[in-house]
C-alpha cells in the first residue's frame, strides 16, 4: 500500500490506508471508469474485513472516485459528459485568467521547471509520472495567479482531471507524445510571451482537445486528431 493520503480519506488508519490503495488503483488503470468494485475479493486480496473496505469506498464516494449504485453496487466512477464540460471548462477560466495576469514582473521558474519535467516524463512509458507532471504544469499555470484560495481550489480540481488524464493516457489509441509535448510548449511560449490573445487560443484548443480525448476514450473512440481541433 502507498502511504500518501487519498482524498476524502478515512480517519480510520486502516480503511485510509486502503482508501490510498484504491485511489491508486483508479488513477493508474488497474480500476477501469465504469468498473464493477467486489467488496469481496478487495477484502480478500487487502487483508482486511469488508466493513473496512466499504469504509474506504464511501470516503473515495464522497471524493468523486466511486459510486454507489442500484443492482450493481460499487463502481468506478464514470464520468459523464456534463461532469467532463464542467471540469474542464473550469480548468479553462483558471488558465485564461493566468495568462491573462502575466507581467513583466513574473517570475516563470517554477512554470519552467515543471514543463522540463513534463517533457521529461514523455520520454517514459510510465503514465503515472507523465499524468502526475501534466497536471503539475498545469498547476503551476494557475499559480501565477499569485492567490492561495485559487490554488487550494485547483488542487481539488486537479484530483478529478487527474483521473480524466489517466483515462485518456490509457485508452487503446492514445495521442502520441511528440503532439502532446508540442501542445505544452505553445502553451508555455504563449503565457511567457506575455501574448494573451494567443495564449487563451491555445489553451481554449488544449482544453477541448483534451475534453474530447476523455469522452472519446470513455466511449470507446478514436482519440481527436489535432487538425479536427
Amino acid at each position: 500500500m502507498v502511504s500518501s493520503e487519498a482524498p476524502g480519506a478515512s480517519s480510520h488508519p486502516v480503511a485510509a490506508q486502503v482508501a490510498t490503495t484504491l485511489h491508486k488503483m483508479i488513477l493508474d488503470g488497474r480500476l477501469r471508469a465504469g468498473e464493477r468494485i467486489k467488496e469481496s475479493l478487495l477484502a480478500r486480496d487487502l487483508e482486511v474485513s469488508r466493513n473496512t473496505v466499504r469504509s474506504a469506498l464511501i470516503s473515495l464516494e464522497s471524493a468523486g472516485f466511486a459510486r454507489h449504485t442500484p443492482n450493481k453496487g460499487w463502481v468506478v466512477w464514470q464520468p459523464t459528459e456534463k461532469e467532463i464540460m464542467d471540469l474542464y471548462l473550469a480548468r479553462y477560466h483558471l488558465e485564461t485568467a493566468a495568462a491573462r495576469s502575466v507581467s513583466p514582473s513574473t517570475d516563470f521558474s517554477t512554470l519552467k521547471s515543471a514543463l522540463d519535467d513534463l517533457l521529461t516524463a514523455y520520454s517514459t512509458s510510465d503514465t503515472q509520472t507523465i499524468v502526475e507532471k501534466d497536471l503539475a504544469f498545469h498547476g503551476a499555470i494557475v499559480g501565477l495567479l499569485g492567490s492561495a484560495h485559487l490554488d487550494r481550489y485547483y488542487q481539488k480540481l486537479l484530483e478529478a482531471l487527474g483521473y480524466c488524464f489517466t483515462v485518456a493516457y490509457n485508452t487503446a489509441v492514445p495521442r502520441d507524445a511528440a503532439s502532446l509535448k508540442q501542445e505544452h510548449l505553445e502553451i508555455y511560449q504563449a503565457i511567457t510571451s506575455g501574448n494573451v490573445d494567443r495564449a487563451e487560443k491555445i489553451i481554449a484548443k488544449t482544453v477541448m482537445t483534451g475534453r474530447e480525448d476523455v469522452r472519446r476514450s470513455l466511449a470507446g473512440e478514436s482519440p481527436l486528431l489535432l487538425e479536427e481541433a
